[in-house]
């Protein structure tokens, strides 16, 4: 799932074909290899308005178009490295800085999302750049990057949540009035009947479909479901059963608590450092999402970095080094490291719980946020 979906929604918009067919996988697929892409497989998963983002480069052929959207991918990464540095105050050419980006880049999420074409590294430089404007205040900004982000992807209601319950100002809620007038803008283009079935066959569905239990998901809810559903079709389910009534409560019960501890602390560490505060609800939107594969992981960069700027960067010798700071590089090595985690979907369980690293990784680095935000008047993790 990448640039092939991209692409062919971008394109079928550009040409005025009627984009409610597109939620149709076979009209979807014939689509692919129409517009030139061949041998490639994919599934129409996103929002209507997803579709806006290829547009300046839907009417190129799909090659030419993967390399235009590349080196797009390239220039967001350069900006959110520059967006998160100056919102840390790190020196890219301080000894701290240049080891933090070299980490940064041998990041693999980061080469997934442009081998695939994903926009996730887009989505990195939204983000990144609204760490740096909720640290400067500037608030209409902030409410408009996280619209974009929403708009585009469905990604952003937590941090804006957070946001909007920090400041309590007017110009923060320009992503409440934005995103209905852009809806309405394109409702002529997209159609009523686009956004009913999309509803109906993606958005109510997310999530809670049999094969979403994989461990190519590193999401709390893929985690829950792939632990208590039992489904015939799949190679490896638990040797028992559990009503649907008992999954869903269990997924949500566990969703909203990660939601309140990562809101709890990030109020509370809010005043200090309001740029790590929104990084760390971004990052959980990660593992709160319905599904969130491996190239979404770009997304904890704004908190590692901001977790480095405090710790790590702070550490004169090695001696002062604590506990804590190697479970921060772990908790990074374990999202960056090229791991065969899908390898294990067929093993039973308790080892399938293996099968999730980057999620485990992905929960230490926030509850290293949430320990060191209750610490933050003692001497570090002491």
């Amino acid at each position: 799932h990448g640039f092939s979906a991209y692409y062919v929604e971008s394109r079928m918009l550009l040409l005025g074909e009627d984009f409610s067919t597109s939620y149709d996988s076979a009209t979807f697929q014939s689509k692919i290899k129409e517009y030139g892409i061949e041998n490639v497989l994919d599934a129409p998963k996103n929002l209507p308005t997803n579709a806006l983002l290829f547009l300046p480069i839907a009417w190129l052929p799909p090659l030419q178009a993967k390399i235009a959207w590349t080196l797009f991918s390239v220039l967001c990464l350069y900006l959110a490295l520059y967006f998160l540095f100056k919102s840390y105050d790190i020196q890219f050419f301080s000894p701290g800085g240049m080891v933090v980006c070299i980490m940064i880049l041998l990041f693999k999420p980061i080469y997934v999302n442009i081998a695939l074409g994903q926009m996730y590294l887009f989505l990195l430089a939204l983000f990144s750049s609204a760490v740096y404007c909720m640290r400067a205040n500037y608030l209409t900004t902030t409410g408009t990057l996280i619209s974009t982000a929403l708009l585009l992807k469905g990604y952003g209601a937590f941090p804006f949540v957070f946001a909007a319950f920090i400041h309590r100002k007017f110009k923060l809620w320009v992503t409440v009035f934005l995103l209905p007038i852009v809806f309405l803008i394109t409702l002529p283009f997209f159609g009523l009947n686009s956004w009913q079935i999309y509803y109906e066959s993606v958005f109510i569905t997310l999530g809670r479909l049999p094969l979403d239990s994989h461990v190519a998901y590193q999401t709390i809810n893929g985690w829950v479901r792939h632990l208590l559903i039992v489904d015939e079709t799949l190679p490896t389910v638990p040797n028992y059963y559990f009503p649907a009534w008992i999954v869903e409560i269990t997924v949500g019960i566990t969703l909203l608590y990660v939601v309140l501890y990562i809101g709890y602390y990030a109020n509370r560490h809010a005043k200090q450092n309001i740029a790590l505060s929104f990084a760390a609800c971004v990052a959980a939107s990660v593992i709160i999402a319905p599904l969130a594969e491996e190239y979404h992981y770009v997304l904890f960069l704004p908190l590692f970095t901001g977790m480095v700027s405090i710790t790590l960067l702070k550490r004169k010798t090695f001696r002062e080094l604590m506990l804590t700071d190697y479970l921060l590089v772990l908790s990074f090595l374990f999202m960056a490291m090229p791991l065969g985690y899908t390898k294990l979907q067929s093993i039973e369980f308790p080892v399938f719980l293996l099968a999730y690293p980057k999620l485990y990784a992905g929960l230490l680095m926030l509850f290293l946020f949430g320990h060191y935000v209750r610490n933050q008047t003692k001497t570090y993790f002491h």
